[in-house]
């Protein structure tokens, strides 16, 4: 059974606890809580940024990134972000790629070639966007950031 995602691409694997998929998604910039029996959607939060990685579960959070350097910690019940962390490349966002709010500045630009396509990942990658998976280990969570870094966060 397909699982509704908004038709954007879903990029990291789903987590799944209780009979609940909590999943990422690219194009639309959101993290989905679904019914795993029903497929129902449970509740959105919108990242307003691509998200590749997948999230991490613990306690009553799911943790995830994406590409505006955010590290977001989502109550899985509600789907209201309890805290976030941002990179400090992201803070200072000095090619302006995002929006006061974390937005990505401009809209997905039309890849003419392969050079449009790499300025926009280039700008992209300098917020320390973060395409990896968090993993949380006694209390620490661990992820990687296109800025270089791997950050541990208590």
């Amino acid at each position: 059974m397909g699982l509704p995602t908004s038709q954007s691409w879903v990029n990291g694997t789903p987590a799944v606890r209780d009979g609940v998929v909590y999943v990422g998604t690219s194009d639309t910039h959101r993290f989905h809580a679904i019914d795993a029996k029903t497929g129902r959607l449970l509740w959105v939060f919108d990242a307003k940024s691509l998200i590749f990685g997948s999230a991490a579960l613990a306690g009553n959070l799911a943790y995830f990134g994406a590409f505006n350097g955010y590290l977001y910690a989502v109550d899985t019940k509600s789907g209201e972000v309890t805290w976030d962390f941002q990179t400090e490349s992201s803070k200072k966002n000095s090619l302006g790629v995002l929006n006061p709010d974390g937005s990505i500045a401009a809209s997905h630009p039309f890849f003419h070639n392969f050079l449009d396509m790499t300025l926009y990942l280039y700008r992209s990658f300098s917020v320390g966007a973060i395409l990896s998976s968090p993993v949380i280990d006694h209390g620490t969570i661990y992820f990687g950031s296109a800025d270089g870094n791997v950050y541990a966060l208590r």
